[in-house]
Formats: C-alpha cells, structure tokens, sequence
C-alpha cells in the first residue's frame, strides 16, 4: 500500500513537496527502485558551473542574473522556449519554486532548476557559511549578491562536485552538490541488505513502515518474535519489541544511519535503545559486508542489553519510590534538557501515579520513565523531527541509572 503526496495540478516528483509513503517491503522495495532509476551523479568542475539568481517573471519566462566563475555577472531572459527545450515549461510546481527559491544552474549550455536545500551543500562546494545564505534565503538581494559569490569562489578555488540529479520525462533537477569522494548508495540494494542482514539474527520482520521523499527516505520495522523471546528469558511482564529504523539521504541530509529501537506493547511510539546506532558515509565503497560487521558491532549487543537490565532491576526493592523518581531526573539530567517548568511536570506526573499502598522496584520506576517517553514521543511528533528524536533518545537511558 502506498499513498503519494503533492500538488495534482501537472505534478512532478521533482517537486519540493513530493512525497510518498506506505507499508510492507514489497511496497518500499517498488519506491526504492524507481527512485533509483531517476538519480544519477553528474561529476563536473566547480570551475564549470554558473549560477543564475532569479528576479522576477517575464511573460512566460524569468529575468534572472547570470554569474559565471570569472566573476562576471550578466543580466538575461530565460525564455519560454529555454525553459520548454530543459523540460521546464509547463511544470507549474518547478516554475513556482523558482520564483521562491530563485536560484538555477548552467552547465554545459544545460539548464537545471534547483532547490533552496541545494545550499548547504553548494556553499561547502565554494568553500562559504552556509548560515546567512540560509537564514536570509528569500531575500533577492541576499540571493544576488550569494550567488555570484559562490560562482567567484568555485572558479577560484576548483574542485571536482558530484551533482545529484533526479529526473522525471524531460526534465532533470540538481538537489545537491556532494563532493567528488560521493558515492550514491543504491537504495533498493540497501533495504535488501539490511532486511537480510536483521531478519538473520531477529527472526522475522513486522510492520514494516517507510516514507520516501527527494530528501530523505525513512524506514520503520519490528520483530515481535525476539520480544517473546526476551519476556520468556528475561521474566518480564512488559512485552518490549525491538524494531529497526533506517534513515538514508543522498542529497546530504543525513548519512545512512540505523537505529536499534524498542516499543511497549500497547504504544505506538518508538524510542531509541541506548548507544544501538550505526551511520554510514555515502560512498561508492560501502558493502553489504560492511554495513553487517558495523550493525554486529553496534547494534545486536544493544538489543539483549535493556532486557537484561531490567530483569536485574526487578530484584532492587525500592522504599523511597518518589525519591527514586527524583534522582533518576537528575541522573538523566531531564532539567538541562528540557527546562526547569517542562522538568518539574515530568516528575510530579509520575509522582501522582504512585500509590501508597504498593510495594515498587527499580523495574517499575524504570518502566514509569519509559512509558513517559512513549507519551513525549507522542507529543514531540506534533512538533517536529527534532523534537521526536530528541524524546526518542531520553527516557530508556532511565533502566541504566542507579537505583
């Protein structure tokens, strides 16, 4: 199943809002795929690439600014027939864009629109900040004055980029300007390999969820198999399933990076198992193999590591339960991160779940906290990614504090 997000009118998957998402390998495995066959690396010289600021539009066309590596900067018109000759005319979605983002590419005679999150890689490519040409992307002042410095500084000082480019019919469009070292990793092979590489040592894969968009592609996935397992070993009688998070982007977001999680039964909400992360660079040189050693390495240790912890804290009777709420807060630091206010209601929330009439161990404390880390994760996935990752990364460190 799968369900695809953005504007109807003359859409493009090129489209900055372009998204996809959906359920079950097969499914992910078609997406991986076809985002595949639409990107390939162009490798050129810095020294090659001009810039072109859009201002404004001429009937059909733009008034746009072109700056070349040399230095010189010349004022044009980009043409109905140019933008129709670069697949470009009739693109809504793309003209629109360039009207915001105001920033194009020529090389080679070739036209190519691009993205505003073109500039952080760009600006590494120049050899300049990022942050103010960011900050003040929208600016068309800032955008001039940007761009012809970029293309002065890549004439200056050359080096080989590697553009990564997708295409849709006629039309190609750059979203990032990577290193020469850049290796794009195919993303078909990767989920295969990593599928391969869980389901051999976790048993098999449930629930497996992805979102893919020209940015960055997010894959969630279970084993509910190995959670019997540990509740049978390790005595629990909270089901804790591990999963699997993948995150990968060949525009510079992020590297390949793996996630160890795990989720109590009855939530929804994922959280981060302490320390089980694994991050690949994206080059030409990464392996099936190598990807298996890191994950054996810094992964599958993690997955037995909270089980048994938390078999071991149910033989630690506590007899200050409020008090042990309260040094677990400061082991974890929950005030530096979140601030006295939001510190103070996350402690006196789990306070007012005590009763005075039971009996706690270090298990039920820690399994307070991680339950509350359901709930935040919860909330910060209204808010943002940032957010949610954040939350996701906290409240299961409180199984390793001391009791």
């Amino acid at each position: 199943m799968q369900k695809e997000e953005g504007n109807e009118n003359k859409r493009t998957c090129l489209a900055d809002s372009w998204q996809i998402s959906g359920e079950g390998f097969e499914a992910l495995e078609k997406a991986a795929e076809e985002m595949d066959a639409r990107t390939k690396t162009v490798l050129v010289s810095s020294s090659g690439i001009s810039l072109i600021t859009v201002a404004d539009r001429d009937p059909d066309g733009f008034i746009a600014y072109l700056h070349d590596t040399e230095g010189t900067t010349t004022q044009t018109t980009i043409s109905p027939n140019e933008l129709s000759e670069n697949g470009i005319y009739g693109k809504d979605q793309i003209l629109s864009e360039l009207q915001s983002d105001k920033l194009m590419l020529r090389i080679g005679g070739k036209l190519y629109p691009t993205t505003h999150r073109i500039l952080p890689t760009l600006c590494q490519r120049a050899g300049m900040s990022a942050g103010g040409a960011i900050l003040h992307e929208k600016d068309p002042v800032v955008a001039f004055h940007r761009d012809a410095a970029m293309a002065r500084f890549m004439g200056v000082n050359p080096c080989d980029v590697k553009l990564v480019v997708r295409e849709d019919g006629g039309l190609q469009k750059v979203f990032a300007a990577m290193s020469g070292r850049f290796g794009a990793i195919s993303q078909k092979q990767l989920f295969a390999n990593i599928r391969d590489i869980f389901e051999s040592e976790m048993g098999a894969s449930k629930g497996l969820t992805y979102s893919v968009d020209n940015y960055i592609t997010d894959v969630y996935a279970e084993f509910p198999e190995k959670a019997k397992d540990f509740s049978a070993s390790y005595g629990l009688s909270a089901e804790i399933i591990p999963g699997v998070q993948v995150l990968t982007s060949d525009t510079g977001v992020c590297s390949c990076t793996i996630y160890g999680t795990f989720r109590c039964s009855g939530s929804g909400h994922v959280q981060y198992a302490p320390d089980a992360i694994y991050r690949r660079i994206h080059t030409s040189k990464a392996t099936a193999d190598e990807i298996r050693e890191g994950v054996e390495k810094s992964i599958f240790p993690e997955y037995t590591r909270l089980p048994k912890r938390l078999c071991e804290l149910l033989s630690i009777d506590v007899g200050d339960p409020e008090g042990a709420i309260e040094s677990v807060a400061r082991q974890m630091k929950l005030e530096k991160i979140y601030g006295k206010k939001p510190y103070e209601e996350i402690v006196n929330s789990l306070k007012e779940r005590l009763s005075s009439h039971s009996k706690y161990t270090a298990y039920d404390i820690a399994m307070m906290y991680i339950e509350k880390g359901s709930e935040k994760v919860a909330e910060a996935e209204l808010l943002s990614r940032q957010s949610r990752d954040r939350d996701r990364s906290i409240f299961l460190q409180a199984a390793f504090c001391k009791y």
